[in-house]
C-alpha cells in the first residue's frame, strides 16, 4: 500500500499507522511527506531517507503522483484549540474550517486526498476538534461518496504515562479493510506503566510546544499553597518531583536544570534520541515506542543540564515532541478499527443482534 503523509511533524501519526497495517498483512511504502518546519524536516529525512520531502500543502499538487491507499494528516490544530487565547476570534466562524487560517489548511488537504484517489484518509487532531469543525469534515467527507467515523480516545488509555486526548476521523471507500460502526466500540485499555511522578501522582502533564520551560519552585508552590494552581506544567512536575526523592537541597541549583530531551521523547512515545539530527545514524522505519521496563529505567534522567547541547538545540527537539502525535496511540486506534472490521467479519450474526 502506497502511503502519502500531510502536515507530517516528525511522523508520530506515520509511525503508528504504518505498523498498524503492516500486522494486519498490508506492506505499506511511503510516497511523499509534506512538513513545513526545517527542524521537522530533518527528522523526517534522518528516518526516511530518500522519501520526496514538500514544504507547502498550499502549492503542492498530487495529480501526477501513482494512487496512494492511504494518506494522513495532522491538520494544525491552533484554531480551536482549547489551548488558544484568542479562540473568540474564531469561534463565529467555527463550522466554516476555510475561513481559519491554520486549521482551515484541511481543505487543502482533502483537496490533495482527493488528488491521490486515496482510499484510506486518517486525519488527527485535539480533542477540541470534535465540537469546533468535525461535523463539516464530516460534510466534506460524504459529499465526496466517502463513509466517515470519528473519536476522541486520550493516549493514556493505550499505556501513556500523560493524557494527551486527541480526536480521530477516518474516511474510507472502495476497501474492505474498515467496516462502519467502529467508533461505536470503546478500544481496549493498556494499562499505564507504575512509574514515579509527582505527588503520588500516577500521570505527567502532557509536552507542549508552546509551553517548553517551568516555573522556579518556589514562586509556584506559593501559588499552589494559595489555590491559585493545580497542575504544574511538566518541567516545574519534574522539579517538584525531584525534590520529593531528592530532599528539599538548593531549590537555585534545582530551578537550574532542565527536562531531558530523551526522556521527553520516552515521555511522548519516541525512541531515546529519536529527534538527534545530528546523528549520522538513520532508521528505514521507527518502531512504536512503548512505556515498559526501559521507560521505568529512565526515571533517573528525568533533569539534566544541558551543558553538551546548545539550548535552542534541545528547544527545536522539544517543540517539535510537544507538536507529535503520539506514536502508540496512532497505532492502537487504527489496530483498534482494522480488529472491529475483522471481528465484524466473523461474527456477522452477533453483531447484527447487537445493532452493529
Amino acid at each position: 500500500m502506497k502511503a502519502v503523509s500531510l502536515f507530517s511533524g516528525i511522523g508520530g501519526l506515520d509511525i503508528g499507522v504504518h505498523r498498524a497495517f503492516e500486522e494486519a498483512g498490508c506492506e505499506v511504502a511511503p510516497l511523499l511527506f509534506c512538513e513545513k518546519d526545517p527542524f521537522c524536516q530533518e527528522v523526517l529525512t534522518r528516518h526516511w531517507p530518500g522519501v520526496r520531502l514538500c514544504s507547502d500543502v498550499t502549492q503542492l499538487s498530487l495529480a501526477g503522483l501513482e494512487r496512494a491507499e492511504i494518506l494522513t494528516m495532522g491538520f494544525p490544530c491552533q484554531d480551536v484549540s482549547e489551548m488558544q487565547k484568542n479562540y473568540s476570534q474564531y469561534s463565529q466562524y467555527s463550522s466554516q474550517l476555510s475561513r481559519l487560517p491554520r486549521t482551515g489548511l484541511f481543505h487543502h488537504g482533502w483537496r490533495l486526498a482527493l488528488e491521490a484517489r486515496a482510499k484510506i484518509i486518517i486525519m488527527e487532531n485535539v480533542s477540541a476538534f470534535s465540537k469546533r469543525g468535525a461535523a463539516e469534515v464530516s460534510e466534506v467527507c460524504r459529499a465526496s461518496g466517502y463513509q466517515f467515523e470519528s473519536m476522541v480516545v486520550s493516549a493514556s488509555r493505550f499505556g501513556a504515562p500523560h493524557q494527551r486526548k486527541r480526536w480521530l476521523g477516518i474516511a474510507w471507500r472502495d476497501t474492505d479493510l474498515i467496516a462502519t460502526g467502529w467508533s461505536t466500540r470503546v478500544p481496549d485499555r493498556v494499562e499505564p506503566p507504575a512509574a514515579p511522578t509527582y505527588w503520588a501522582k500516577r500521570s505527567w502533564p502532557t509536552l507542549r510546544a508552546n509551553k517548553l520551560c517551568g516555573e522556579y519552585l518556589k514562586p509556584w508552590l506559593a501559588r499552589y499553597d494559595q489555590g491559585a494552581v493545580t497542575t504544574p506544567h511538566i518541567e516545574t512536575a519534574l522539579r517538584i518531583s525531584h525534590m520529593e526523592q531528592q530532599g528539599q537541597g538548593d531549590t537555585d541549583y534545582i530551578d537550574q536544570l532542565q527536562m531531558s530531551v530523551p526522556w521527553a521523547e520516552r515521555l511522548m512515545g519516541f525512541p531515546p534520541h529519536y529527534t538527534r539530527t545530528d546523528d549520522p545514524h538513520t532508521e528505514p522505519e521507527p518502531v512504536v515506542y512503548t512505556w515498559g521496563e526501559e521507560w521505568a529505567a529512565a526515571q533517573g534522567g528525568r533533569l539534566k543540564d544541558f551543558s553538551s547541547e546548545p539550548r535552542h538545540r534541545s528547544c527545536a527537539r522539544l517543540t517539535a515532541l510537544g507538536n507529535a502525535v503520539v506514536p502508540a496511540w496512532s497505532y492502537h486506534m487504527v489496530k483498534h478499527v482494522l480488529d472491529y472490521t475483522r471481528d465484524k467479519a466473523a461474527y456477522p450474526h452477533l453483531l447484527d443482534m447487537l445493532g452493529s
